[in-house]
């Protein structure tokens, strides 16, 4: 999961939270597009998928190779959990933190924080 979620950072410029983000729905193999619509943070001790840090939605096109990693991290995803009894819904995060569950991946977590580190809340900034 490291690797794709690290090049998709170098690939795309998108943000930790953004592509915590990510559904599986999000994704645009065909096309080879990303859609980038939703961050994801914990406030208050509540993971919250909310929307993007601009709050604007945009489609970030990724190249063959990494249509082809992205393909691969999904399969490999769908016999993990396969593996386990869970079929891999339209709707679960493309990134989550346990194999064998489909539980949200936490930005802070991609730094070495905890995964249930919260986000400081910014006078004067909406959440």
């Amino acid at each position: 999961m490291d690797g794709t979620y690290l090049w998709l950072v170098a690939i795309t410029g998108a943000r930790r939270g953004e592509l915590c983000g990510l559904q599986v729905c999000d994704i645009d193999l065909d096309r080879g597009l990303v859609h980038v619509a939703f961050g994801y943070v914990v406030r208050g001790g509540q993971k919250v998928r909310k929307d993007t840090k601009t709050h604007q939605d945009r489609w970030l096109a990724i190249d063959p190779d990494t249509c082809t990693l992205i393909a691969s991290y999904l399969d490999e995803t769908r016999a993990t959990l396969a593996a386990v009894g869970v079929e891999l819904p339209a709707t679960a995060n493309l990134f989550w933190i346990t194999p064998g569950t489909l539980e949200a991946l936490i930005p802070g977590r991609m730094q070495g924080h905890d995964s249930t580190e919260e986000v400081p809340e910014v006078p004067g900034r909406a959440a």
